[in-house]
């Protein structure tokens, strides 16, 4: 009797032993692992996406560079892009030069995308009353619009023995005419068109 019993005693000794013995071999497994992925994948070492939209209206993105976590973009920033009507303002971590702006020298901490600022390019409408003048005396007036909107046009000139005849892109009335309609794409200059008055 007593003897099964130190058996059984024994058994259950061996038992608590290798079961031991099996959770160091474990143990020692999973730090050998976790060591040996230290060494191949050091802390600092993970890389991450920078993807630049450029917002000009075409499907995708411009460039995606791919950098260290804790780096920068460096010389690996894209060219500004361009957009008819529209200039470049640099890049923001959100749309229309929302949150942040990012640069060559940001510190890149994980994946992110940035995106194009655009700013409407303003032009300036010359109306000169070519001889004539406005109220107040003056011979020109200015105003400034949005690229590819139109303008209202100022009151008319009066130009002593003539008579007023519209705007248009050349003197005398050469070159286009010139409405409140008229789509302006560049910086102009426009010119009162005057018919001499008979008499008699």
């Amino acid at each position: 009797m007593k003897s099964d019993m130190h058996k059984k005693r024994l058994g259950t000794a061996l038992s608590a032993a290798l079961l031991a013995a099996l959770c160091a071999t474990l143990c020692a497994g999973i730090l050998l692992f976790a060591g040996c992925k230290d060494l191949f994948h050091p802390e600092g070492s993970e890389e991450c996406a920078v993807t630049f939209y450029a917002e000009d209206g075409s499907s995708g993105y411009l460039k995606r560079v791919t950098v260290k976590i804790g780096e920068t973009v460096g010389s690996n920033m894209p060219g500004n892009p361009s957009r008819s009507g529209q200039t470049f303002g640099g890049w923001y971590t959100q749309r229309n030069g929302g949150g942040s702006q990012f640069t060559s020298s940001t510190t890149v901490t994980g994946d992110i995308r940035v995106y194009a600022k655009w700013t409407a390019v303003q032009y300036t409408v010359t109306f000169d009353a070519d001889g004539g003048s406005f109220s107040g005396g003056s011979a020109t007036q200015t105003k400034t619009v949005t690229s590819g909107g139109s303008v209202g046009l100022p009151a008319n000139p009066t130009k002593r023995g003539s008579t007023f005849g519209g705007w248009y892109t050349q003197r005398n009335g050469g070159g286009s005419p010139f409405t409140s309609s008229t789509t302006v794409t560049a910086t102009i200059r426009v010119y009162a068109k005057w018919t001499a008055v008979r008499i008699g």
